[in-house]
């Protein structure tokens, strides 16, 4: 799939919104989790960059008023990025890239952090993923014999080129998190280009063995300019078999808008979406990181619409 080739003409795009966050004049908010709830109020997480010093950490914002507030918490002075949550056992696990290392020859050291708890406020480190492996995602769920499993999304880079791609394993606690062997998660067949990339953003149970996969595609083009865009897709894990692969969102789905650079002007990062697993309803609300420097919201046909019906 050649992602120069997705942009249709804008004035056929369902367009969608750009969210206010607070923020000092030199930090940018972008690559937002997907929203949640605590005690009836509804929070996200986000990457909060610091413009002058190119370093981000990860905060928690409330919804007051149409406005995200920011919310000091723990781990606000670790350099964070890139937030993603989910619910195992009932707790909630908290998943962010760590920088370890500033860029030599123009490359970062990175890892993926695991913290854990009752709530986001009292989290704790639980496992680390590889060094420089980032985009990896957790879902509890049953399989089609009633078996609680978790599937583990990881993102390993293949192939002649060296691009990532989404590779898939399983552990039957998170207790194996920190023991797991990277190297034997499967590869998920998809259809990209070899020179194109891919990672997990978000990943959601469909209570019939299903799951439904949020990512981002992205590639470089001669210039060096990135272009991304937001896909889904429906996963087997017990068949490895990816299929109903679609384009949910691409950068001229919204207004122009702040820019990292002028590299980074055509990325969106998808978040999640807000709102229950239903395949009945026919629209849902995704949240989106724009540009390296701002966070979205869209309303787009629900990739969970009638997906039982086809199994």
């Amino acid at each position: 799939m050649n992602i120069e080739n997705i942009h249709i003409r804008k004035e056929n795009l369902i367009k969608g919104i750009i969210l206010e966050f607070e923020h000092r004049p030199d930090e940018s908010v972008y690559n937002p989790s997907r929203p949640f709830e605590i005690n009836g109020r509804k929070y996200i997480l986000a990457r909060v960059e610091n413009t002058q010093k190119d370093e981000s950490r990860v905060y928690p914002f409330v919804l007051e008023n149409g406005i995200w507030r920011r919310v000091e918490w723990l781990l606000s002075n670790i350099e964070l990025e890139d937030p993603a949550i989910t619910i195992i056992d009932g707790k909630i696990l908290f998943t962010a890239v760590r920088v370890l290392e500033k860029p030599k020859r123009n490359k970062w050291i990175i890892r993926t952090e695991f913290y854990y708890g009752d709530d986001i406020f009292s989290l704790k480190k639980i496992a680390e993923g590889p060094i420089g492996m980032k985009d990896i995602r957790l879902v509890e769920f049953k399989d089609r014999e009633g078996n609680k499993k978790i599937g583990v999304f990881t993102r390993p880079y293949i192939g002649k080129k060296r691009r990532g791609r989404i590779g898939y394993l399983e552990i039957s606690s998170l207790s194996e998190l920190g023991k797991i062997d990277w190297r034997k998660s499967q590869i998920i067949e998809l259809p990209i280009l070899e020179l194109e990339w891919v990672g997990t953003n978000d990943v959601y149970y469909l209570n019939n063995g299903l799951l439904c996969v949020l990512a981002h595609i992205g590639s470089r083009d001669k210039n060096g300019y990135l272009h991304y865009y937001a896909v889904t897709f429906i996963f087997d894990p017990k068949e490895l078999r990816a299929t109903n692969f679609k384009i949910v969102a691409v950068r001229d789905n919204f207004p122009d808008g702040k820019y990292k650079s002028q590299k980074t002007k055509d990325v969106i990062f998808p978040g999640g979406f807000e709102g229950e697993v239903d395949p009945n309803i026919d629209k849902i609300k995704l949240y989106c990181g724009l540009s390296d420097a701002q966070v979205g919201l869209i309303e787009i046909e629900s990739p969970f619409k009638g997906i039982f019906l086809l199994y």
